[in-house]
């Protein structure tokens, strides 16, 4: 097992807090690094704020915080850090179990969310519930799989608003 190293400067005193903020879904793991660097380590102590990976870098641009964690790549605005990959992430699509559609392309899955949508019911799409619109929900534009998602699934386009209806959708 290989666990991630974590530099701590050598002035630390009895008692260190290091401050972080970034992703959201990675917030489980992150904790889960923490508690077991704050055993090996006891006067270390992690203090994060899940506000997503675009907002984190901001907080470290910001002196809010001394590091973010981002599952998306680098953007170039994001200047004045430095980038150390951790761990890979992935991207999910989920489709409400009621709703049998499977394998939609990533041309379908464009037009599912891109702005304006070129499809808006499930018929459109092949599946078994006929007319019912298609409702899409995902992350926030500080998260950094938006970014991710915007540029591999949109190629950079702009998100369709969230779409509102009764289940099923996709998220």
């Amino acid at each position: 097992m290989v666990v991630p190293a974590l530099a701590i400067p050598a002035s630390a005193s009895a008692s260190t807090v290091l401050i972080g903020s970034g992703s959201s879904a990675a917030q489980p793991y992150m904790e889960a690094l923490f508690n077991a660097y704050h055993k090996l380590h006891k006067n270390v102590d992690f203090k994060y704020t899940p506000d997503g990976g675009n907002a984190g870098v901001k907080d470290v641009q910001n002196s809010i915080s001394q590091f973010a964690v981002q599952t998306a790549a680098p953007l170039p605005s994001q200047t004045k850090v430095t980038f150390t990959k951790l761990f890979l992430d992935a991207l999910c699509i989920d489709v409400n179990s009621q709703n049998t559609l499977k394998n939609l392309s990533l041309s379908q899955l464009a037009g599912v969310f891109k702005q304006p949508p070129t499809y808006t019911a499930w018929s459109q799409l092949g599946g078994n519930l006929g007319g019912a619109s298609i409702l899409t929900q995902g992350r926030n534009s500080a998260a950094g799989q938006f970014t991710f998602f915007q540029a591999a699934v949109l190629n950079g386009g702009r998100r369709t608003p969230r779409r509102r209806s009764s289940p099923p959708m996709v998220s």
